[in-house]
């Protein structure tokens, strides 16, 4: 029978178990902890491709809108183009600004939008509003409009700009 010969443990190998026990648990819960930010973040986030509509003056028209991860934003309707920018600003909300080309079916620009949006998220929807100033297409201001979109996710993969 072999017997095996440990040394007795001490105030210190304890304490140095304890202290590295605790170590790991705190290491575990920060990596939970933000791993579970993380998904809170990207959840909440417009990340995608959205179709919908925009509302305005009595006028509705359908359009499709990209959000991309580092802050970009595309807009397209058959009647315009457009690229700008998103900020979350809170759990659910977010803001986004396009300058929007206005073209005819040609494709020769009649005029621009100054689009600025504040948003609420709720799941694969979202609605916003805000006031958007129309220009000719010599950027000779001619308005200003409050608009309102209401968009769905269509996919979770930003369509290229």
């Amino acid at each position: 029978m072999t017997t095996e010969h440990r040394a007795p443990a001490t105030r210190h190998t304890r304490r140095l178990c304890t202290l590295g026990a605790t170590i790991a648990l705190a290491a575990a819960a920060t990596l939970t902890t933000t791993a579970g930010s993380a998904a809170a973040v990207t959840s909440s986030a417009p990340v995608g491709t959205w179709q919908g509509t925009a509302e305005h003056d009595g006028h509705k028209a359908a359009m499709t809108l990209s959000f991309d991860g580092a802050g970009k934003v595309c807009l397209w309707s058959d009647t315009s183009d457009g690229h700008g920018s998103w900020t979350l600003t809170s759990g659910n909300q977010f803001t986004f600004k396009v300058d929007e080309r206005l073209h005819d079916a040609a494709g020769t620009t009649v005029g621009w939008v100054d689009v600025n949006q504040t948003a609420t998220l709720s799941g694969d929807k979202f609605a916003s509003s805000g006031p958007s100033k129309v220009y000719d297409a010599n950027h000779k201001y001619l308005s200003s409009t409050v608009a309102n979109i209401a968009v769905t996710r269509i996919s979770t993969t930003p369509r290229t700009c």
